[in-house]
């Protein structure tokens, strides 16, 4: 049976909003009991308090106690006193590192922001989950938090790649559809994959749910757009980066049939392949475009101006021509992958509707 069908059941007449409220119910989507927050289930302190945030942090933290007192607490995989300490744990952190995202997710419509965090923390290296090894061991827990609900593929395009409101075209896929596969990309971080892992895992079972590649596609493409533009961002080409692009690309030339065959333990197992992420090749690319268009390029380090189409169309004719001119196959290929999401991204929908 193939891991999505594992996970959820029977979805095969389910529409894709039955088929995300049934992921979003979903409390232990590797064996690892994960909690999810939304940013709406917090708005009635952002109401009560008023909208700044050291005003309303206490109503906030109070709420998520009350929540993962009861998730845990009703675990049978966790003892009382472990889901205390678990408790425990996630709150120390949550006024630096998790309730500040969930609010800008909450006052800014435009702001795009998910997570997962883990406990225990030990075993895990870098910023975030990083790549497991062989002998890594399952996180005893898992809490999601997510965006806000009017998040489809525009909106999330648009975040990433600093763009203004409805500057991007229509995406492929329904709001539903990309929450289904952003929610999963969380979950898989359970597993201590890594974020090209999570993304090859989430896109598995994007096409396991709906039989379709056209917002994988549209999301390797958001990708790609976002390692150059980031270019100077070290977390984002060493541990974002050019894999995230290739599993998704990966993933969409899978045949159907070896798509729907991935159980629960080959899609899980995805946490140990390893990848070249190239960060040297990736920042060579996106410097020289930085090199051409000095002020385009510092606002977006600054996060001055929003980007433009037009400002990508200009950076993806420059890079054609890098593409062209240079002698390195790497710098080549990221060049010419730059060019292709920007000129299906201009495109918007149509761009990845097969045929």
């Amino acid at each position: 049976m193939s891991f999505i069908h594992t996970a959820l059941g029977d979805i095969s007449n389910s529409s894709p909003s039955e088929i995300l409220e049934r992921s979003l119910g979903n409390e232990a989507p590797f064996d690892v009991p994960t909690i999810v927050l939304s940013s709406e289930e917090f708005a009635n302190c952002s109401e009560k308090q008023g909208r700044i945030y050291r005003f309303f942090r206490d109503d906030m933290v109070a709420h998520m106690q009350s929540r993962l007192q009861d998730f845990f607490g009703r675990q049978d995989k966790i003892s009382q006193e472990r889901a205390e300490e678990i408790t425990r744990e996630y709150i120390e952190a949550a006024p630096e590192h998790i309730l500040p995202k969930i609010v800008s997710n909450l006052i800014i419509p435009q702001y795009v922001q998910s997570g997962c965090v883990l406990f225990p923390f030990k075993g895990i290296t870098g910023p975030f989950a990083h790549q497991a090894t062989e002998d890594f061991k399952d996180a005893d827990s898992g809490m999601v938090f997510t965006f806000n609900k009017s998040v489809d593929g525009r909106a999330y395009g648009e975040s990433m790649l600093q763009l203004g409101e409805n500057e991007l075209p229509e995406m492929p896929g329904t709001a539903e559809e990309w929450q289904f596969l952003l929610l999963w990309h969380e979950f898989s971080h359970t597993t201590g994959a890594a974020e090209p892992h999570a993304d090859k895992i989430a896109a598995i079972a994007s096409r396991q749910a709906f039989a379709k590649s056209d917002i994988i596609s549209a999301l390797a493409d958001q990708r790609m757009a976002t390692a150059i533009l980031k270019h100077h961002d070290d977390i984002q080409i060493s541990y974002y980066g050019l894999p995230l692009v290739e599993n998704l690309d990966a993933v969409v030339t899978m045949p159907e049939d070896d798509v729907q065959t991935l159980d629960a333990n080959a899609v899980k197992n995805i946490r140990f392949e390893t990848h070249d992420y190239r960060p040297h090749k990736v920042r060579q690319v996106g410097q020289s475009l930085a090199n051409a268009f000095p002020e385009e390029f510092k606002n977006i380090r600054e996060h001055r101006h929003p980007v433009t189409m037009s400002n990508l169309a200009a950076f993806a004719e420059k890079a054609s021509g890098i593409a062209k001119d240079t002698p390195d196959p790497d710098i080549a290929f990221i060049a010419t992958r730059f060019v292709t999401a920007i000129e299906r991204l201009s495109t918007g929908k149509t761009a990845y509707t097969p045929g």
